[in-house]
């Protein structure tokens, strides 16, 4: 393996007028430089599968014009910043796979126009944010492998434009929220390894468009409803080890 020093000057004397910075998928060693922020028209940035390590530094929120930011697969640590709540034109939000703690920052609310939010693999905390229902235009929204404790969200409903959810391995409890029923573009639904109350849901029968749900080791209990056959574009169903009881259903994926 071949390891490469990102230089913070190499930064420093590029154009303030760059539009897009990608250096994804190689093995750049650095913090994410201060001077990134002088990069007013950056529109793009993604630096994803590389070893930069560090703070994602709060100068971050000075780039104002940037539509993608991709930090995935990388060492990064610490909080989000709050400062990531001025990027209102984002439509992509990536860091994926890194080191990150602490909250989900309240101000993320600002990004109102957030089509693919992934904060995965990381070791965040706290509640997911009720915000997240102001998020009109999202559709793929992977908040797995953190720590998020407490529901799931009844604002999940608002979320229109939702193809995939996931919150797999996480610690959220209490019931499956019915007001999932709404999000009718579901088309992948993974609760996996989180520690819900109650029944299997009855309302899987209104996903229509649903290929994969997984509800495997989410503690659920009771008879698997004869609804949740009904969805026909169904491929995967994943109910194992929960405490599942009686006949299981004669149609439909089963």
């Amino acid at each position: 393996m071949v390891l490469v020093v990102f230089y913070p000057l190499l930064i420093a004397n590029l154009s303030s007028h760059l539009n897009v910075l990608a250096a994804g998928q190689n093995q750049l060693v650095a913090t994410i430089p201060l001077g990134i922020a002088n990069f007013i028209n950056l529109t793009i940035l993604a630096l994803e599968e590389n070893l930069f390590s560090g703070v994602i530094p709060f100068e971050i929120g000075k780039l104002k014009n940037l539509q993608r930011l991709i930090f995935s697969r990388n060492k990064l640590s610490g909080p989000i910043p709050k400062s990531i709540g001025n990027l209102t034109k984002i439509f992509e939000l990536d860091l994926d796979d890194n080191n990150l703690n602490g909250t989900v920052p309240s101000s993320i609310e600002n990004i109102l126009g957030l089509q693919t939010l992934i904060l995965s693999h990381n070791f965040l905390t706290g509640p997911i944010p009720e915000t997240v229902g102001l998020f009109s235009t999202l559709t793929f929204l992977n908040l797995a492998h953190n720590a998020f404790i407490g529901v799931l969200p009844l604002e999940i409903w608002q979320l229109n434009n939702l193809q995939e959810l996931d919150v797999l391995e996480n610690k959220l409890s209490r019931h499956i929220p019915s007001t999932l029923e709404n999000c009718l573009k579901l088309e992948g639904l993974f609760l996996e390894g989180n520690t819900f109350q109650g029944n299997v849901p009855p309302f899987f029968s209104s996903l229509k468009g649903i290929e994969s749900l997984d509800l495997s080791r989410t503690n659920l209990s009771g008879k698997i409803p004869e609804d949740l056959a009904t969805p026909v574009l169904l491929k995967n169903l994943n109910l194992s080890f929960n405490n599942l009881a009686g006949e299981v259903p004669l149609q439909g994926v089963f």
